[in-house]
């Protein structure tokens, strides 16, 4: 698989520098997003330059799909899976609608799909297969999905990331979990949408590991 060396995480905004691009019809990146952060949002910005459209995949949609991985030892806890499938598109959503006028999305957009890691049966159900599946590499784990997803039919371009530089999503979830604010590493519409779950606005339920339950509202409620 193609390996997509970048000058350095924190600088891609200012240098837009991918040294070996990818060009195609369609781009995927797929993750739990749990939640989406500032660096799902740039790997989305640096696959959005190489192709038609964009796709987003959520993996670990629902509970049934959270299995243990032996490069990942928390993927399949429920403390790792707060947000639900429908809570995690709506942070996504509204990011991409925030940042349209940045002029870097392509000419046709973005679709949001599930993505059932542990079922490659029904992989091209959701993103087709001649989509490049771009995959940002900071541990064993992503290497070992790049992987998987190549074994299953897909071109992948793998990226080189830097550990150091890495934003955990386990960090920021602690901090939501113990109530504390999270800001800095989320885009500011996630922000948003987790604001409104906490004051019992959002769609769906979160759980966090203290046992605390979020409201659930109707699937038509808007969070603006």
């Amino acid at each position: 698989m193609p390996t997509v060396p970048l000058r350095g995480w924190s600088r891609w905004l200012r240098e837009h520098s991918v040294t070996q691009p990818v060009a195609t019809r369609y781009a995927a990146v797929t993750g739990r997003f749990q939640p989406f952060h500032l660096g799902h949002l740039e790997l989305v910005r640096i696959a959005a330059g190489q192709c038609d459209q964009v796709i987003i995949g959520i993996t670990n949609p629902d509970p049934g799909s959270w299995h243990e991985h032996a490069d990942s030892q928390h993927r399949h806890l429920r403390e790792s899976n707060p947000f639900t499938y429908w809570q995690r598109h709506r942070m996504i959503e509204a990011t991409l609608h925030n940042v349209r006028d940045e002029g870097w999305l392509p000419q046709k957009g973005w679709t949001i799909v599930p993505f059932p890691l542990d079922r490659p049966d029904v992989w091209f159900d959701y993103i087709p297969r001649d989509a490049v599946q771009f995959v940002r590499a900071f541990s064993e784990w992503e290497r070992s999905k790049a992987q998987t997803l190549e074994a299953g039919g897909y071109e992948v371009a793998l990226l080189d990331g830097d550990p150091s530089t890495a934003i955990r999503a386990s960090a920021i979830r602690s901090t939501w979990e113990q109530g504390e604010p999270v800001d800095g590493d989320l885009p500011e519409p996630v922000r948003q949408v987790i604001a409104s779950m906490r004051a019992g606005t959002a769609s769906g339920r979160a759980t966090t590991a203290l046992g605390h339950q979020m409201a659930e509202t109707p699937a038509g409620s808007a969070v603006t």
